[in-house]
């Protein structure tokens, strides 16, 4: 009960300072003051990327219609639907040692816009798969408009879907792309098929402290658009173990996950380019920050945490 209510506190103070930076203020819910913000109200700097979207209409974040996936594009980037700054790649991408000839793919590409990153640092070509076909569509187009339609390919298939024959890849990513994947254990063994000898698995998911999922995970699961299946961080390091990977690194990285959502909800009139008024995307904005402000309450819990995680394959593996 204690957790629910601080959960609905949490949500509800989350949207209240969506509010105030939608007009330019910073709210204070302990002392409910409203403080004018440095930069300008996002209602002011806040459009579509390119193309003028009709907001009209209750929004919605049931799949990725063009308006929703313009707000989380000013959110986190063009190309990303989830926060992914450079440091935060780099830490994911530098472990692997990365080269031309490695073949690459990425599970839950998104629309993209990481695997782009990384073959423009790199020099690589990558593969990403996909479960919405909407998001590889765009990913799709996305990757033609910068050039990158060679090197970034992204294909639609089921959550967790990887389609390589076996042995046949150097390097797996998975940014927060198994959390909806009921059975990650046949992913994980989807995996390490796909993989060479020294074959690498860089991946990050929230994941469970302990073996119980408590109420407010529940809760949190239940809110979500779609079902969240979250595994424990021993379990998953015990499913790696027992396929043959050699476990790394196992990073507790929830501090840097929450800076980077709370920077883009706070920031996100620094980072988009001036524009007229905009004040009926606001729904939009707030229906993206009610899915965050869940999944940010689940974390503030302690019950889960983001967890970066780097196993590789033995060389001599048979």
């Amino acid at each position: 009960m204690l957790g629910r209510f601080r959960a609905t506190i949490q949500r509800l103070q989350w949207q209240a300072r969506l509010h105030a930076w939608w007009d330019g203020y910073v709210f204070d819910p302990a002392g409910g003051r409203r403080r004018r913000l440095k930069m300008p109200a996002l209602k002011h700097h806040f459009q579509p990327l390119e193309t003028p979207l009709d907001f009209s209409g209750p929004p919605t974040v049931d799949g990725w219609p063009p308006q929703r996936l313009a707000v989380v594009q000013a959110l986190f980037g063009e190309g990303m639907i989830a926060p992914a700054d450079s440091e935060a790649l780099t830490k994911m991408t530098h472990p692997l040692g990365l080269a031309k000839e490695m073949t690459v793919v990425e599970i839950g590409a998104g629309l993209g816009g990481i695997a782009r990153a990384i073959a423009a640092e790199s020099d690589i070509y990558i593969t990403g798969f996909e479960p919405d076909a909407e998001l590889a569509r765009v990913g799709n187009d996305l990757s033609t408009k910068h050039g990158m339609g060679r090197k970034v390919r992204i294909t639609h298939l089921p959550r967790g879907g990887l389609d390589a024959r076996p042995e046949t890849v150097d390097a797996v990513i998975a940014k927060e792309a198994l959390l909806t994947v009921e059975d990650k254990p046949a992913v994980f063994a989807a995996i390490r098929r796909a993989l060479r000898p020294g074959g690498q698995l860089m991946m990050s998911e929230y994941m469970l402290v302990g073996d119980e999922i408590s109420p407010l995970v529940a809760q949190w699961s239940h809110a979500t658009p779609v079902p969240l299946y979250p595994m424990s961080v021993k379990a998953t390091r015990a499913e790696l173990e027992k396929l043959g990977f050699q476990v790394r690194i196992v990073e507790d990285i929830t501090a840097e996950y929450n800076k980077g959502a709370h920077k883009a909800f706070a920031g996100m009139a620094q980072h988009i380019e001036a524009g007229g008024a905009a004040e009926h995307m606001a729904p939009w904005v707030l229906a993206e920050g009610e899915v965050w402000s869940h999944h940010l309450a689940a974390l503030a819990s302690g019950d889960v945490k983001v967890y970066r995680i780097y196993a590789r394959i033995p060389r001599s593996a048979l």
